[in-house]
């Protein structure tokens, strides 16, 4: 990543001052400042503070070991870029609290069903109904689209990087 404040609130550095410039566009030109974020439907579903487009927010971030397990809904070209998992429920392990702007938000819809000769009781993705629709905020309770059951959201963000405040 590049330099940026560590530590804090956001916007602050971790003595508690305000850093004089804190721009998040400061990455250096060899470095792509775009990340891609998985954030699940269930996780801002009863609680977080929701943003949009060109905010400037903190969300606590696992790397994705396997971005491969998201190829069932999110298809193979679009799973490989998905590099960190938002989790404020701490279902990850060690999630980092991450300074970040969004710069772009994506709302993540599919079909599930049983499988085959399967648990009537078990919905899995049905493959090739997935739909990346362009938002401008995340928001609760996203109703369904053409049919299709709203699963997350995929985040395009510049990360300012790991502010350190747990541990």
């Amino acid at each position: 990543m590049w330099s940026q404040p560590q530590g804090g609130p956001p916007g602050y550095a971790r003595d508690g001052t305000v850093p004089r410039s804190p721009e998040l566009s400061a990455a250096p030109p060899s470095v792509d400042p775009v990340d891609t974020i998985w954030v699940s439907e269930w996780q801002f579903g009863c609680c977080g503070d929701l943003f949009g487009v060109g905010d400037e927010v903190v969300l606590d971030l696992a790397e994705e070991r396997e971005p491969s397990g998201f190829e069932d809904l999110l298809g193979a070209d679009v799973a490989a870029t998905v590099r960190f998992s938002e989790d404020h429920h701490e279902v990850e392990d060690s999630p980092s609290p991450t300074l970040l702007r969004v710069a772009r938000l994506r709302a993540v819809f599919v079909a599930r069903a049983p499988r085959e000769g399967g648990d009537p009781r078990e919905h899995h993705v049905v493959p090739g109904t997935t739909v990346l629709v362009d938002v401008d905020r995340l928001e609760r309770g996203l109703a369904d689209h053409d049919g299709l059951r709203h699963e997350g959201w995929l985040i395009d963000a510049d990360l300012a990087g790991d502010m350190g405040m747990k541990g």
